[in-house]
């Protein structure tokens, strides 16, 4: 999350690639097909280049789908249950709050506003 916000307010123009990227990985496509546009993005504030980050985030989106889905450990308000995940990228993603706010809620595990759920 950190690093998307680091992203964020960057390079706005250059993140809005990456997070429209999280959201096609969101939807299903794998990173290694979204390499190409993501080895051209480097960020004066990064903690890793932005294709690392879409591999991480797919990564935590299985990992959700497959504790919070179903035969999980628990079951998910969410679905898909990797949509509570993608609904705290969107928030970084739109700035409305500032990082400290938006990770206290995701380690809280507090949802984030609705507004930024699947329609």
């Amino acid at each position: 999350m950190f690093d998307y916000y680091l992203k964020r307010i960057s390079e706005p123009q250059k993140a809005r690639k990456v997070f429209e990227a999280v959201e096609r990985i969101y939807e299903g496509d794998a990173p290694e097909e979204l390499a190409q546009d993501m080895s051209t993005l480097l960020f004066p504030m990064q903690l890793d280049e932005a294709m690392v980050n879409l591999v991480y985030t797919q990564l935590l989106m299985i990992e959700q789908d497959f504790n919070f889905g179903p035969g999980g450990t628990k079951e998910s308000k969410y679905y898909p249950p990797r949509g509570f995940l993608m609904s705290f990228i969107r928030w970084v993603a739109s700035g409305e709050d500032e990082i400290d706010k938006i990770i206290t809620n995701a380690v809280r595990n507090w949802p984030p506003p609705t507004r930024f759920k699947d329609s």
